[in-house]
């Protein structure tokens, strides 16, 4: 069998827990980023825009969400969970902002494949109503909001709360496939099961 065979037979046999993994990896990439947007923005939210870092944060905040997006997709196609939706309810047009300041060198000079949603509406009862452009983010009741419309603060602790469902999931899981060796013996494996927190491997045992 040739290796593109054995790739395909393994993808096949193995595709939900690979988007398991993926959604996993990436859901914890939006609570990361997301918790260092927010201290961006505490830092910085006084000082002009072009001297901060705070655009830079925001794509790459944007780019971990577009991916958990995608994986979260194929891993519940069949069953969405309610943690899943309620992420899902809150990072809203993550993908399509993204999309747009990604592609920004052919937005700004009027190109383009997709305008309609450019603009987004923001009304609350007895404020004026404002337009707001994709590339905007301001500031709500303490609240940041990309677009006028990703709400950072409530996007990250939906992730959160996802990114513990999805550990405890992937946990059980491994457990079940190593089952064979014994408890005493998985115990060695914990190198092999995603951490509670991304990039803090202090926690792989809590």
């Amino acid at each position: 069998m040739q290796f593109k065979e054995h790739l395909a037979a393994y993808i096949a046999g193995h595709r939900e827990e690979l988007a398991l993994s993926h959604a996993r990896y990436w859901i914890q990439a939006v609570e990361y980023q997301g918790r260092r947007l927010i201290m961006v923005y505490q830092k910085t939210n006084s000082l002009p825009f072009q001297n901060t870092t705070q655009r830079m944060e925001e794509q790459f905040f944007l780019n971990a969400a577009g991916k958990a997006i995608r994986w979260l997709k194929e891993l519940t196609a069949n069953n969405l969970i309610p943690e899943v939706k309620t992420f899902f309810d809150n990072v809203g047009d993550a993908e399509f902002i993204r999309n747009m300041r990604e592609h920004d060198d052919e937005y700004s000079l009027g190109g383009g494949r997709n305008r309609e949603k450019e603009m987004a509406e923001l009304k609350e009862e007895g404020r004026t109503t404002l337009h707001m452009g994709q590339g905007v983010t301001m500031f709500r009741d303490g609240q940041i909001l990309i677009g006028g419309r990703i709400n950072v603060q409530k996007t990250t602790e939906a992730a959160a709360t996802l990114a513990g469902y999805l550990v405890n999931k992937e946990h059980k899981e491994l457990d079940k496939k190593w089952n064979w060796l014994g408890e005493s013996r998985r115990k060695g494996l914990k190198y092999l099961y995603p951490p509670d927190k991304l990039l803090d491997g202090n926690n792989i045992d809590n």
